[in-house]
């Protein structure tokens, strides 16, 4: 004992008063008058732990037993005693106990739950995170498997105790995401993953795993999905040809007024270059004018002429425009190509009509001209200016 407390015999008298005196902490003064308490009352003897303060000022923990021997009238006579130093086991214990501390702080912070099964006897523990994540403010006494399911949502029950109970057997590893609904009716989405522990024959015994809230995230793909899908009917319902380019040049994406003009499908589209979509006297302009774009940013428009899929031959306009990314740097490119076909024979027959009319008011037998909305002379034929001995230049701004 003298060893163990850091002392020499000859220090110290080894009494019941220095020992509680100068011996043991303050934290635990009562100790050794607790236990003699229960003894002297009848009590069997109980092993008990104690800290105390050694000779240099250090503590240190014990583990003891303490009893009382009496003399044949029953008295107390002697008191008895064991100690054993059991500091290192102590704060082994203590620094467990603190990376737990520590392990649960991080878990609450990250909304993380953990919990484990007992398959054995079918009884679970859970964390206080556990039961935040599923919305239930007072916890039962005892709760297995039924429970958890009960938790879950009426659809999602069946497919994640499937799920658990494959893992329990070897089959998978436990990797789920299913929905919880709260008391309030609350429905949220969880996320989570769980090992089978086994004895040294292999049969399972506990399971242990985590549980995490993915609501958030669930929702955002929820809500990147329906704009996708909207993006989708809006490119559907353009009647000119889109696509998109990432900044390397390959195509991200078209629509379908794209793929009648290419005759290709989206899916033979997707991440090829102009050189590979399109015939060479084509795609060098293309990619000319993409590298411009990609260079200068903003906004760029040129007129083009290029044969269809089907052999046609069409006037077109490119409308481009750079888009960015989330560091405000250029990250493509959107194009749109307008079908001017049309426009441009409109315009070429009204270009020959017009020629067409000039020529036959030129050479008409008959003195003509032709006024605008106010009556001022803006075209005469050579008819008139002969029979007015007149030039185009002096009858032309006349006022009739």
């Amino acid at each position: 004992m003298f060893t163990l407390y850091g002392y020499e015999p000859h220090e110290i008298e080894p009494t019941y008063e220095f020992n509680v005196n100068s011996i043991l902490h303050e934290s635990n003064k009562d100790i050794f008058d607790k236990v003699l308490g229960g003894i002297l009352q009848g009590n069997d003897p109980v092993p008990f732990e104690y800290k105390a303060v050694k000779k240099d000022g250090s503590t240190a923990w014990f583990f003891s037993v303490m009893d009382i021997e009496r003399n044949s009238s029953k008295e107390p006579v002697r008191i008895l005693g064991t100690a054993q130093d059991i500091t290192d086991r102590k704060q082994a214990e203590e620094a467990l106990k603190e990376s737990e501390r520590r392990l649960a702080l991080a878990n609450t912070a990250a909304g993380i739950g953990t919990w484990v099964w007992d398959i054995v006897t079918d009884e679970m523990t859970w964390d206080d995170q556990i039961f935040h994540l599923y919305g239930i403010s007072t916890p039962p006494d005892h709760y297995g498997l039924d429970y958890w399911q009960n938790c879950l949502h009426p659809d999602d029950r069946k497919p994640t105790a499937d799920a658990c109970l494959a893992a329990v057997r070897g089959e998978q590893y436990y990797d789920v995401e299913f929905r919880v609904q709260w008391p309030d009716g609350t429905i949220r989405w969880m996320k989570g993953d769980g090992t089978v522990i086994r004895d040294e024959d292999g049969k399972p015994i506990r399971m242990l795993g985590t549980y995490y809230d993915i609501t958030s995230e669930k929702t955002l793909v929820r809500e990147i999905e329906n704009q996708r899908k909207q993006m989708e009917s809006l490119m559907k319902a353009i009647p000119a040809p889109v696509f998109f380019k990432d900044k390397e040049g390959r195509y991200l994406g078209c629509n379908p007024a794209f793929e009648t003009l290419t005759g290709s499908t989206q899916a033979q589209i997707h991440g090829k270059t102009v050189h590979e979509l399109w015939p060479q006297n084509y795609s060098s302009t293309y990619r000319d004018k993409d590298l411009e774009l990609l260079d200068t940013g903003g906004l760029q428009q040129y007129e083009f002429n290029l044969v269809d899929a089907q052999g046609k031959g069409r006037d077109v306009v490119f409308y481009k425009s750079t888009f960015e990314d989330q560091s405000g740097k250029t990250d493509g490119l959107v194009g749109v190509i307008l079908d001017i076909t049309e426009l441009k024979r409109t315009q070429d027959d009204a270009l020959e009509a017009n020629r067409f009319l000039r020529a036959i008011l030129e050479h008409s037998p008959f003195p003509m001209w032709i006024s605008d909305a106010g009556g001022t002379v803006v075209r005469t034929n050579l008819a008139l200016r002969e029979a007015l001995n007149l030039t185009d230049e002096q009858l032309v701004g006349y006022y009739n």
